[in-house]
């Protein structure tokens, strides 16, 4: 079954007059990655797209937004049309370090971000892939199987073990457990980088 087909067969109405949902994706997807060209997180999510765009059958483009430690790119992911068709690359430093040592956070990273699902996970830091804040839920079911397709491919797994890149179980990689990462992590760093009395204005 392909996305478009199985995001229009979730989205089918429960009364047969209301229209079905458009096929997704028809056009091409943007990641902004709020870091500059050439880092590692770069390389990770250049990686896991250029795996993506054959699992939705579109291209997904890498649109470089850097600043203020990842916050102007995902800010701009924050005001982005909660279609689908903008989704944001994000670390435990932008979606929990940044919540807690700005006073003044550019987006709120619970609130602002929808998760769609992990791609760097282990005991020190983690990736994952977001979309805007009212993204309908079958768009971000079908965004979630093109992660987890892209993460199956045996050459990017290979690729990205070579430079120690784990990725996440796929049984548990869902937007709700990214969501409840990011809530943890926060919890987490907070009485940690408070107790250093470091914050960013």
């Amino acid at each position: 079954m392909t996305l478009a087909t199985m995001l229009t067969a979730s989205a089918l109405p429960a009364q047969a007059q209301q229209p079905a949902a458009p096929a997704f994706p028809i056009r091409p997807i943007t990641l902004i990655m709020p870091f500059p060209a050439g880092g590692p997180s770069d390389a990770l999510g250049r990686a896991v797209v250029a795996k993506m765009s054959s699992a939705v059958g579109v291209p997904v483009v890498v649109e470089n937004v850097g600043g203020v430690g990842g916050s102007v790119g995902l800010q701009k992911l924050a005001r982005a049309p909660a279609d689908g068709y903008t989704i944001g690359f994000g670390t435990i430093g932008t979606h929990a370090a940044n919540m807690i040592l700005y006073r003044k956070p550019m987006y709120d990273a619970v609130n602002d971000h929808v998760p769609l699902g992990l791609v760097k996970l282990d005991v020190r830091s983690w990736n994952g892939l977001f979309a805007p804040r009212g993204t309908p839920p079958a768009i971000v079911t079908a965004l979630n199987a093109a992660i987890l397709k892209a993460l199956a491919d045996p050459d990017l797994t290979r690729q990205m073990s070579a430079v120690g890149v784990t990725f996440p179980d796929p049984a548990t990689n869902t937007p709700a457990n990214l969501a409840d990462v990011v809530r943890t992590e926060i919890a987490r760093l907070r009485p940690i980088l408070l107790a250093k009395n470091v914050h960013i204005d």
